[in-house]
């Protein structure tokens, strides 16, 4: 799916939100657009890093909870379904908690736990 940057950092501007998208390796600054604010404050703490700035970057944002989020998703599609059995948006989200506490269960479950040996 390929996404337009552009109209998606103008509008991440005009709602006033912080964006956290990584920028091409290539990225270049936009100084005259002022919607661009944020990404170009970005490539130039990225570029301020020297040759680990995106992975760096990366670690002071916390941009890798965002693949913790997605693999949490991804698993509870394959479990339960990507559909919804309920028509209203109230049970909708009843049953998405009830997915999620059964996911967790499930990963409480099968975790394994480790004692220190010495």
């Amino acid at each position: 799916m390929q996404i337009d940057r552009k109209k998606l950092y103008k509008l991440c501007d005009e709602l006033d939100i912080k964006t956290r998208i990584p920028p091409q390796n290539n990225a270049v600054e936009h100084p005259k657009l002022d919607y661009m604010n944020e990404r170009n404050s970005t490539i130039k703490l990225i570029k301020s890093y020297d040759e680990d700035g995106m992975k760096r970057w990366k670690k002071e944002i916390n941009y890798w909870k965002r693949s913790y989020i997605e693999s949490f998703f991804s698993r509870l599609k394959q479990i339960f379904g990507f559909s919804f059995r309920n028509k209203s948006e109230i049970n909708r989200e009843k049953e998405l908690l009830l997915k999620c506490y059964l996911l967790n269960k499930f990963t409480e479950i099968g975790m394994a736990k480790f004692d220190i040996a010495s």
